[in-house]
């Protein structure tokens, strides 16, 4: 080889080594290797057994060849028992076991004021495994911020920034990296949808709206402001209107039906809805039982009785956006979709059902107005220690047993302190669940205090910021 030619390929070497030194040092992907690492240390440590015994039960029904809902232990619509379906198979091949083991020694977790606690562990890897999917779609959910907000801006800091505050938000990594909750499936849903009827692909939005809804029921709250959104962008074109109205009512009974045809060969529908049934029907619960029971009974009907309230709000919103003749119309479907997602939540809800809120959120705080940081982040915050609180240290069982790097007996003495009264017959961890609730809803009372201004003021629907 000739001396020009070595010096070319060491040139070529060298330019290649600086584009992958650039890729792995470019801010895009220090924020997605240290959320990554974030949760890869969270993965293991922490497990709500609560709910994962009950994916690993659900697992291996379907590994014995029973249908979702043949056997009792599956209460949500089917989406989440595919995703299971999926991660059972993937375990089947690694060799992971999802078997679970009732220990003696935590029997005593059963007999706390807080009855969602268990005796039952499931093993490291299935914990890790069973949450790889939420993980996933974390990072899913961040790509879309990032893209709508470089869509939206042409700022790559800004749609950095935006990606961050989603995957460093604490109740998104406690959510699917530690509790082990699926709500961050639905929020991908949500997302796509948002992001497909934006870019005028309303088949696939109305599909991904069925997926979304059918995860967690949430997402339905948007539906006024995407009829809104449609009828408002075609203006003029009553054809073109209804003809993509259609198509999106088109994607939505097109993927239901595609997502419902296994529960419907089984004649096993109504047990599909069983988890939001089991809701109303507490709703209406009149007898003793748990000491908690009273408390969660009272929030339930709170929530049923202001839905009027709530659903009247959210169609006000949606005909506000109808009703505008700002140019900005992408801008004001945003901000409806997402004062619409924080009206669902005006009340004490449940904190892993605010994710689906923080996206659109995150994306008005990078583009639009940095005041929207508040109440992001008492949002995330106390979600978060809502949800951990709500939990108590039995999410630390199952890495005790398995690992012995935490004894078993400091992880119940500590629960044993949660679980002691602390006022008015009520246990510690009530209280401290409450002191996180309220931070939680004051972050959800300050955004709608927020909207409701910009509304008084005439520039809800205001264009975002440049």
């Amino acid at each position: 080889m000739s001396e020009e030619g070595a010096v070319g390929n060491r040139h070529s070497v060298g330019a290649a080594l600086d584009r992958v030194r650039g890729i792995l040092l470019h801010p895009f992907t220090v924020v997605m290797v240290m959320a990554l690492a974030v949760r890869l240390v969270i993965m293991p440590v922490l497990t709500y057994n609560y709910d994962v015994s009950y994916w690993a039960l659900i697992i291996r029904n379907i590994q014995a060849g029973n249908g979702l809902y043949e056997v009792s232990g599956y209460y949500y619509t089917p989406v989440w028992g595919y995703f299971l379906g999926a991660v059972g198979k993937v375990c089947g091949v690694l060799g992971v076991d999802t078997s679970v083991v009732r220990f003696d020694d935590l029997l005593v977790v059963e007999d706390t004021w807080w009855p969602y606690y268990v005796a039952n562990l499931t093993g490291t890897a299935f914990n890790v495994m069973v949450k790889t999917p939420l993980v996933v779609c974390d990072f899913l959910v961040g790509y879309l911020v990032y893209w709508l907000v470089k869509d939206r801006t042409g700022d790559a800091s800004k749609a950095l920034a935006g990606m961050a505050l989603w995957l460093f938000c604490p109740i998104v990594v406690y959510m699917s990296a530690g509790q082990g909750m699926f709500d961050t499936i639905s929020v991908l849903f949500t997302l796509l949808t948002v992001i497909l009827a934006y870019r005028g692909n309303y088949l696939l939005a109305g599909a991904a709206f069925s997926v979304a809804v059918l995860t967690k029921f949430f997402p339905i709250y948007i539906a006024f402001a995407l009829i809104a959104y449609v009828i408002r962008k075609h203006r003029g074109d009553r054809a073109g209107m209804a003809r993509f109205l259609g198509l999106a009512a088109l994607g939505f009974i097109g993927m239901t039906l595609l997502i419902y045809a296994p529960v419907i060969a089984q004649s096993t529908v109504s047990e599909s809805f069983l988890f939001f049934t089991d809701r109303l029907g507490r709703a209406m619960y009149s007898g003793t039982g748990e000491q908690a029971v009273p408390i969660m009974t009272l929030l339930t009907s709170m929530v049923f009785l202001v839905q009027p309230i709530i659903i009247g709000f959210v169609v006000y919103a949606a005909y506000r956006l109808y009703d505008s003749d700002n140019p900005d119309v992408d801008g004001g479907f945003l901000k409806v979709c997402m004062f619409s997602l924080a009206l669902a939540f005006a009340w004490p809800s449940s904190p892993q059902y605010l994710l689906v809120l923080l996206p659109l959120l995150a994306y008005h705080v990078a583009v639009v107005d940095g005041g929207y940081l508040r109440p992001f982040l008492m949002i995330g915050f106390g979600a978060a220690f809502a949800g951990f609180f709500m939990c108590n240290f039995t999410m630390l069982l199952s890495f005790s047993k398995q690992t012995g790097l935490i004894g078993t007996e400091t992880v119940l003495s500590i629960i044993g302190w949660m679980d002691a009264t602390l006022a008015f017959g009520l246990p510690r961890m009530l209280f401290l669940v409450v002191a996180a609730g309220a931070l939680q809803m004051a972050g959800i009372w300050l955004l709608l205090v927020k909207g409701f201004l910009e509304h008084r003021r005439g520039g809800t629907y205001a264009a975002d910021a440049a």
